[in-house]
C-alpha cells in the first residue's frame, strides 16, 4: 500500500492530507478567502505562520485528523503600507517546533504575550 498526498487548495489555503489511495488534487473555488491587505496607514506588521505537513505537527487536533491547514505566505499579503512586513515561519523557531494550524494563536498568546 503506497502513501500519497491529497491537496485541498483554495486561493490562500492549502493543506496536505496523507492517505493510502492514489494521489488527487482538488481545488475548492467556492471557499476562496479574500486577499489580506495591509492598508497605507499601518505602521508595522508582524506575521507568524506555519506550513508543516500534518505528521510534523505536535498539536492534538492535527495529529488526530492527520490534517494541517496552511495559512498564506508572506509574499501573498498585499502590503500598501510601504513598511516592512516581518514574517516569522514558526518551523524556524526552536520553541515553536511542531506547532500546527490550531496552535499558532495559542503559541503566540502563551509565548510572546507573557514576556
Amino acid at each position: 500500500m503506497a502513501t500519497n498526498f491529497i491537496c485541498f487548495q483554495s486561493r490562500f489555503l492549502c493543506s496536505v492530507y496523507e492517505v493510502a489511495t492514489p494521489s488527487l488534487y482538488v481545488e475548492i473555488e467556492p471557499f476562496w478567502d479574500p486577499r489580506v491587505v495591509l492598508p497605507p496607514n499601518v505602521d508595522g506588521t508582524e506575521m507568524f505562520y506555519q506550513r508543516l505537513p500534518w505528521f510534523q505537527t505536535t498539536t492534538p487536533f492535527e495529529q488526530q485528523l492527520h490534517f494541517n491547514l496552511w495559512g498564506i505566505r508572506p509574499q501573498e499579503v498585499v502590503n500598501l503600507s510601504g513598511r516592512p512586513l516581518v514574517a516569522i515561519d514558526l518551523a524556524t523557531v526552536p520553541i515553536a517546533a511542531g506547532v500546527g494550524h490550531t496552535g499558532v494563536q495559542f503559541w503566540y498568546l502563551g509565548t510572546l504575550l507573557t514576556q
